[in-house]
């Protein structure tokens, strides 16, 4: 799941800081020794890079002059990058508070370190960027928007502030703690076996992309529920008495919303000149409205499903697992707050956030799947090492079950160096975070910035300019002795603890980011167990034949896949 939102609350921004003074301390131990003579020597800083400028113009930014390519955004990045250098300013139209949405790009995340340590009590983070959010949720009159004294608005969980906090600390319990999110694998697994049973139809008629979107939702509505949704199964959904306004249609119609929505807002009109200056103008075109359609369907059919658990939890009618949900473990803290408690969330606040995150569910998680299975189709002898691997820990530590202790590293160490190198390789996001210094100015490269600017990590991890053989999928390169290999050259930069997945860093990290990352797992493994992964057609027989679609994600349009069972 992914809007660039923490991991445990202040752990990732001290591990992150903890290994740039080490990488520090480390350059500067081996720099006092002279090569030739093992005595002391004086240390020299390299020269900073020097800082190019992107030509950029109001509102539209660097679009006139080096528009994206959205059909293979990977390739145009590195472009970019060969252009105009390691440090540069770029006009990102919507992702900067000034009229040329400047940001600022660097490759080094030991420089970037500095933008993190500048974070503040009140980070801000991508998401206060993403404006036809933001609208949407003030147009729908959502519950997570406040009016200030001086009339102005805050989106809560979308802006930043003393509102963003109260709302993201309630988010995000019952999501980050690593134990808690550990418990809810057993049904993320289940749900992830009963999906399976939709891949082979959906591999022949080449829908697999929206295959693993409801995957995806089927994953998350067993930890959001405790609810078996089997949506990707293309089995019908009822309740007790047969009604009908659980069936899947439902759930089908919420996902399809979902997914539309998204594409909308952050392609057709955040990226839109046009879109942008009638929003300014206040004009309404033709596609806000569908929009904000969609956006109203997945606020209707998940105010439903919220209100019948709720009906359901008053009337003690809950199961086992609709008890340990999330869901419930939130109306129980709801219930628990403090009367008058500054920081009170209403159950309007705590419902928008659930829908919310069952929203983005939807369409973010799904794109790291897919990427993970093309890749599992493109390369037979990984796909069968990571059978074996996988089969036999299964065997051995899951007592004939995929269960938590499958999936732990030192288990399956294969599959996560899979699941790392296909995040290296084919990343969901053009880069690998975006922050801006909210406390105080900051010194990058040696050039002071003022409180407010946008700094932006590159994501060089399949750049041949840095790392020779970026084209090579190969999970190898995860394992530790070539790690240690490339310790003091700038292929470590992929080795960064900001760069080990897409979840973002620091304290704007992605709340959901343990559930998604057990999902992926899940989803894969249960795929890889079940059957054995082949690309239908022989015209596609390498990377280069694959599809791509930036909607809002950097994704594959997977090509028609046959799935055949295993024994």
């Amino acid at each position: 799941m992914t809007f660039n939102l923490i991991g445990r609350r202040y752990a990732p921004r001290q591990a992150i800081l903890a290994r740039s003074k080490s990488t520090a301390a480390a350059s500067s131990s081996s720099a006092s020794a002279c090569p030739f003579t093992g005595g002391s020597a004086e240390a020299k800083s390299p020269a900073p890079p020097e800082l190019k400028h992107a030509p950029k113009l109001p509102i539209v930014g660097c679009l006139p002059f080096f528009p994206p390519d959205e059909s293979d955004m990977y390739s145009y990045l590195n472009r970019r990058r060969k252009k105009y250098g390691e440090w540069y300013s770029f006009g990102a139209p919507g992702f900067s508070k000034d009229i040329y949405g400047t940001v600022f790009l660097m490759n080094d995340p030991n420089e970037f370190v500095k933008v993190v340590r500048g974070e503040g009590t009140y980070p801000s983070g991508i998401v206060e960027y993403l404006w036809p959010i933001k609208a949407a949720l003030k147009e729908c009159d959502s519950a997570l928007v406040q009016t200030n004294a001086d009339g102005t608005t805050n989106c809560g969980l979308f802006d930043h502030g003393e509102q963003w906090k109260k709302q993201r600390m309630f988010l995000q319990t019952g999501m980050l703690d690593p134990r808690t999110a550990k418990g809810f694998i057993p049904g993320i697994s289940r749900a992830a076996a009963l999906a399976t049973a939709g891949a082979i139809e959906m591999g022949k008629e080449g829908k697999l992309n929206h295959y693993l979107n409801t995957a995806a939702f089927d994953m998350f509505s067993s930890f959001m529920l405790g609810e078996y949704t089997q949506a990707a199964a293309g089995r019908e959904r009822t309740d007790d008495n047969n009604n009908d306004s659980t069936s899947n249609g439902e759930n089908i119609r919420f996902c399809n919303a979902a997914i539309r929505f998204m594409e909308m807002s952050m392609a057709d009109i955040a990226r839109s000149p046009y879109e942008m200056i009638m929003n300014k103008m206040g004009i309404k075109t033709a596609k806000w409205n569908e929009m904000i359609d969609h956006w109203k369907m997945v606020q209707e059919i998940g105010a439903l499903k919220l209100d019948r658990f709720i009906e359901k939890r008053q009337r003690g009618e809950l199961n086992d697992v609709e008890k340990a949900s999330y869901f419930a473990n939130a109306l129980e803290r709801y219930e628990a707050q403090p009367e008058g408690g500054e920081d009170n969330l209403t159950l309007d606040e705590v419902k928008q956030l659930c829908i919310l995150s069952l929203f983005v569910s939807v369409d973010t998680t799904s794109t790291v799947t897919s990427w993970n299975l093309v890749h599992l189709a493109l390369n037979q002898d990984i796909q069968e090492k990571l059978y074996v691997e996988i089969a036999a820990a299964v065997d051995s530590v899951g007592e004939g079950e995929l269960t938590a202790s499958v999936l732990e590293r030192s288990n399956t160490p294969y599959l996560t160096a899979f699941i790392r190198e296909t995040n290296r390789l084919t990343p969901p996001f053009p880069s690998i975070t975006s922050k801006s210094n909210s406390s105080k100015p900051i010194e990058i490269y040696g050039r002071e910035f003022p409180v407010g600017t946008n700094f932006v990590l590159e994501n060089i991890g399949n750049d041949e300019r840095f790392i020779p053989d970026a084209k090579l999928f190969r999970p190898e390169r995860w394992f530790s002795e070539e790690v240690e290999s490339r310790k003091g050259t700038k292929q470590e930069h992929i080795d960064h603890v900001l760069a080990r997945d897409p979840f973002g860093q620091g304290a704007r990290r992605c709340p959901g980011s343990r559930v998604a990352a057990n999902e992926v797992l899940c989803m894969i493994s249960q795929l890889v167990l079940k059957y054995k992964i082949q690309v239908s057609s022989s015209d596609i027989k390498s990377l280069e034949d694959i599809e791509k679609n930036w909607a809002p994600f950097i994704a594959p349009v997977i090509p028609k896949l046959d799935f055949v069972p295993r024994d």
